[in-house]
């Protein structure tokens, strides 16, 4: 939409904080409670979309409300899937993304919706939450302190429930030179909504290896990470990653469930590794890399942005792009700077 529109990188850079601003605020006052059913990242995500499209169209308030107000009433995503693997988180995101975008140009053609769709008595923070916290839509509202300053980035690729076990398995593996062939068991800890979402010991397929934590884990534990590739069908058919996925029990704790309850944002993860020869290796994440509190550095943001868009459009273009993204603060036009990549 920004290219499109011939936005200014600044421009873009202000519609996302404004999206993050909205999704992030509509997940707060209905998260924890309606995470058991819905995934966030469709029903709050929408608001998100909405509020970055309303942005770089220049709606007005009115406008901007009934904008929110079509997104709300489109907003789904359930975890049903999950048991079978199924493809549906991709849509979730995608659906959510388009949704907004649409919503956007509806409202600037003169379509109207519902004026409080996020706490009105049949709106979306009531139907998705017994409890929902409204306040948490305005509280604190501040330019000194967005919603994006607080987001976490993943650098692995699977459900972020499962990213502090992966960390510490990642770091553990790292730290004390441990092969796979010497370990004996792992134990991870885990809260509750992360043993319902990803204690998968079997899954089926790639989609369900990205929700499974004993897979992830065996990944880190494996390769040492758990990027793309190790998702895939080569990665998976590893007899030694089946071997040490038998070996990875999943315990639902009281300790990593009241740090959750206290602060839903904290995914946090104890994994305890003992090894044959009698050592046992233990980590307790509260923040996994890529969190506000461990946050992933512009290198390692670079590595994983140039690993996803070198297959897509070339090792040249995402370099080029990579730069272009880096200073888009001091682009005037977007859109003649992405001719000139593309």
């Amino acid at each position: 939409m920004a290219e499109a529109c011939h936005k200014s990188g600044k421009a873009l850079l202000m519609s996302i904080c404004a999206g993050y601003e909205a999704g992030a605020r509509a997940g707060e006052a209905i998260i924890p409670e309606s995470y058991f059913y819905w995934h966030t990242t469709g029903t709050a995500g929408i608001f998100g979309s909405a509020a970055a499209s309303a942005s770089l169209l220049g709606l007005d308030a009115q406008q901007t409300n009934m904008c929110l107000g079509s997104a709300g009433t489109q907003a789904a995503g359930l975890w049903e899937f999950l048991k079978e693997g199924a493809m549906s988180k991709a849509l979730h995101a995608g659906r959510a993304a388009s949704a907004g975008v649409f919503s956007a140009y509806l409202a600037q053609s003169g379509f109207t919706a519902a004026s409080k769709i996020l706490e009105g008595e049949k709106g979306f923070c009531p139907a998705l939450s017994e409890a929902p916290k409204i306040e948490k839509i305005t509280q604190n509202l501040s330019y000194g302190d967005l919603k994006i300053q607080h987001n976490s980035f993943k650098p692995y690729a699977c459900c972020k429930h499962a990213h502090a076990a992966v960390y510490g398995a990642q770091t553990l593996r790292g730290s004390n030179g441990i092969k796979p062939e010497d370990i004996d068991c792992v134990e991870i800890r885990v809260n509750n909504i992360t043993d319902f979402l990803i204690n998968n010991p079997a899954p089926q397929n790639v989609y369900g290896c990205k929700f499974s934590i004993q897979y992830c884990v065996a990944a880190a534990l494996v390769y040492g990470k758990a990027g793309v590739d190790e998702f895939n069908l080569e990665a998976r058919s590893s007899a030694v990653m089946q071997e040490i996925m038998d070996k990875i029990s999943v315990v639902k704790d009281e300790k990593q469930e009241k740090l959750n309850r206290e602060n839903p944002a904290k995914l946090a993860s104890e994994i305890i590794i003992k090894m044959k020869n009698g050592n046992k290796y233990q980590m307790q994440v509260d923040y996994p890399k890529g969190d506000p509190y461990n946050p992933m550095t512009w290198e390692e943001s670079n590595a994983k942005f140039i690993a996803l868009a070198e297959p897509v459009c070339g090792r040249r273009k995402a370099e080029k792009l990579s730069a272009y993204i880096k200073n888009i603060d001091e682009i005037s036009d977007i859109t003649a700077e992405f001719k000139k990549i593309f």
